[in-house]
């Protein structure tokens, strides 16, 4: 009942519009000021709706690849997660986040100089002259240790000696991002200072395998010798060790050895050394051609003497031989004829041997004679008649007409 009373209460005051009025302005009010809330409330709602909807699209450029990770993990899907240039549809943070890492045609470099010596802003720039004859400094420089064991590598020749030195090097690592799944997953966050944890693991790697590799070489290899192939073996090195990591990074790397240096301290005596070394080189160049050409003549000297000798002996046995021969057929001659005047073994055959024997030695006689004078320059005869006085004779003559008259003389008087 008190409710209808109250009703009809109000029903009855409103024949009074006084009081009426001013209530009406403010519910007019108040139901303006709901609208126009609604209307804002509208507006920050679309403005959420769209930020939402244009937060689910991000832009990949050309020299890019995305990666996206849901819940802090990456979403890896059939096409292995891997995004190209393009727009690329995620869900809103904190639910997805996408981490953009540049493509593999797009190299980082990294220089190392770690492993040389302290070098001030103005040393860098080049402004200031590098001082040589500058003292190590085992805190601010950079350095590796060179400890050839004296073993000969790469086929090459290597006195056993030991080599204890120190030695600056620089270096610069080129890589690229290979697989972006395996970089992002096990390496890098997406952050600059991720890109500084990158770079201290790079580094630290790339500087142990140069220590490693000239702890077994000679500073005159790495400096002179075979810096090249130094640098390979270092590149070798430093590979190895990003496959020994227990995860996968992703990248594939490059190595550039960019300088390399002795000591300052010591440099002028690794000069004079150095020198001495392409002398000693030079001179024992000329050595060992001096003696392969001695070596050469000998040799063509012993072959000609071998083959004179050869020549020599095939000529002196034929010689001796035909004389043998020629001798024999004379030998038979003679025993033939002693067999007219009697069998062998008897007297006459003993006195005709004799005598047909004398024959033929005043017969070689002669014919010696004869080649000795026909040679002869100067001949100088001495002949002396039985019964007379010695007489010596001298016919001097290089005239060759009457040196054969003189020989017809000479054989005219033989008989006597």
């Amino acid at each position: 009942m008190a409710h209808d009373h109250h009703h009809h209460h109000h029903h009855g005051c409103s024949h009074d519009h006084g009081p009426e009025a001013p209530l009406d302005e403010g519910a007019q009010a108040l139901s303006d000021a709901l609208k126009l809330m609604f209307r804002v409330l509208k507006l920050v709602m679309f403005a959420l709706v769209a930020y939402f909807i244009f937060s689910c699209f991000s832009k990949i450029e050309e020299n890019e690849k995305a990666i996206v990770l849901r819940f802090g993990k990456i979403v890896a899907s059939s096409d292995a997660g891997v995004h190209e240039k393009g727009l690329l549809f995620t869900f809103p943070a904190p639910m997805d986040e996408v981490i953009k890492v540049p493509s593999e045609k797009e190299q980082r470099t990294l220089a190392v100089d770690g492993l040389w010596y302290y070098q001030s802003e103005a040393d860098k720039a080049g402004t200031r002259k590098d001082r040589l004859g500058e003292t190590l400094n085992l805190r601010r420089d950079g350095y590796t240790l060179t400890a050839s064991d004296g073993i000969a590598y790469d086929n090459d020749a290597l006195e056993s000696s030991f080599d204890y030195n120190l030695c600056h090097t620089k270096w610069m690592i080129t890589y690229n991002i290979i697989d972006p799944i395996s970089f992002v997953g096990n390496i890098w966050d997406g952050t600059e200072q991720g890109w500084q944890k990158v770079d201290t693991l790079l580094v630290s790697l790339l500087q142990n395998a140069v220590i490693e590799e000239s702890a077994h070489r000679d500073i005159d290899w790495i400096i002179w010798d075979k810096p090249e192939l130094f640098k390979g073996y270092v590149q070798e090195g430093f590979r190895k060790k990003l496959k020994e990591l227990p995860f996968e990074i992703g990248i594939a790397v490059k190595v550039a050895l960019i300088d390399k240096v002795v000591p300052r301290k010591i440099k002028p005596a690794f000069d004079m050394a150095t020198n001495a070394r392409s002398d000693a080189k030079v001179y024992q160049t000329q050595a060992s051609s001096e003696a392969q050409s001695i070596l050469d003549n000998a040799q063509a000297t012993a072959k000609t003497i071998v083959s004179n000798a050869r020549a020599y002996q095939k000529q002196t046995v034929l010689a001796a031989e035909s004389y043998a021969s020629s001798l024999k057929s004379i030998h038979e001659t003679v025993d033939k004829d002693a067999l007219k005047a009697g069998s062998v073994g008897s007297d006459a055959y003993k006195i005709a041997y004799g005598d047909l024997l004398t024959v033929v030695k005043e017969q070689f006689f002669q014919e010696m004679l004869r080649d000795v004078i026909g040679n002869a320059d100067e001949v100088f005869v001495v002949s002396t008649p039985p019964g007379e006085k010695s007489e010596f004779r001298a016919l001097l003559s290089r005239d060759p007409k009457i040196k054969k008259k003189k020989k017809t003389k000479q054989q005219q008087g033989q008989p006597n």
